[in-house]
């Protein structure tokens, strides 16, 4: 059972948004040839105060045998491990992505090609991109993917042995996604626990404070196992209010999130909607 939830604070602003599973969902688990073919993928519809965040949808993929071997000088990620990525943009949008990736493509089908590549391409703004941040490198599938653009990373993290690590996913210039990666033995390490236990790291902001809409973005991700419920979250925090048309990155405040959102200014108790998946 995996699930979605985005929780806000007493003045009902969005201040965090994530997945709920159960321990038990990690077992049994589905084993598929290597990349590029996913194990297993997952779409958890989001609840109805999702849209006060930047987010439109989520998606889950667990790769039983990690993915793109090309990556395996820059990230370990040919282990076990779940992606979590939150999208800017909807599965509609993303549909529009490399609609005719190179199906002759030796690593990967999904990869872009020709002027489709050319537009995922398009470079952002520096300011949209987390200092320390560089891009992957043609030889990697998230160079130019179907659905998703191209992705931005720290090459500074150390992720061997690899464990968890972000990444920015941009098409057309613009930010369209944010990744968590995990990798599944740092997941069940949590979950051996018996006091349970919590992982929290920061997420580098965009340099200049530019942001594809305004919206709440956050500034944390965290790995979380409750031993008496035997469940995980996987969430991003910290949700701050971001102004597309700012060019630096403004304090989080109340006045301002109200500003922008008025239709949110009910005062409510803090409170957590969730919606289980159809």
């Amino acid at each position: 059972m995996v699930r979605t939830y985005v929780k806000t604070d007493d003045q009902g602003y969005p201040s965090e948004i994530g997945y709920i599973f159960d321990k038990v969902a990690l077992t049994g688990l589905p084993e598929l040839p290597v990349f590029p073919t996913a194990s297993l993928r997952l779409f958890p519809p989001l609840p109805a105060n999702a849209p006060a965040t930047a987010f439109k949808h989520v998606e889950l993929i667990y790769w039983s045998h990690g993915h793109d071997p090309a990556l395996s000088n820059i990230a370990d990620l040919m282990h076990p491990h779940i992606d979590f990525t939150y999208f800017f943009i909807t599965n509609e949008q993303r549909d529009l992505i490399c609609p005719h990736p190179d199906l002759n493509n030796p690593v990967s089908p999904f990869v872009c090609t020709g002027e489709e590549l050319a537009k995922v391409l398009e470079p952002p703004p520096p300011g949209a991109i987390p200092t320390d941040f560089i891009q992957v490198p043609p030889f990697v599938t998230f160079y130019g993917l179907q659905r998703a653009g191209t992705a931005y990373f720290d090459p500074s993290e150390t992720l061997d042995p690899f464990t968890q690590t972000v990444f920015y996913g941009f098409n057309e210039g613009k930010l369209s996604y944010i990744d968590v990666p995990i990798g599944n033995g740092f997941i069940e390490e949590f979950g051996e626990q018996p006091n349970g236990g919590s992982f929290t790291r920061p997420i580098k902001q965009p340099a200049g404070g530019i942001y594809p809409e305004s919206g709440f973005y956050p500034t944390t991700y965290t790995l979380t196992y409750n031993p008496n419920s035997e469940q995980y979250t996987m969430s991003l925090g910290g949700l701050t209010f971001r102004s597309a048309n700012s060019t630096s990155v403004p304090e989080s405040s109340p006045a301002l999130s109200l500003l922008a959102f008025g239709a949110l200014g009910v005062v409510t108790k803090l409170k957590i909607r969730q919606q289980k998946p159809k």
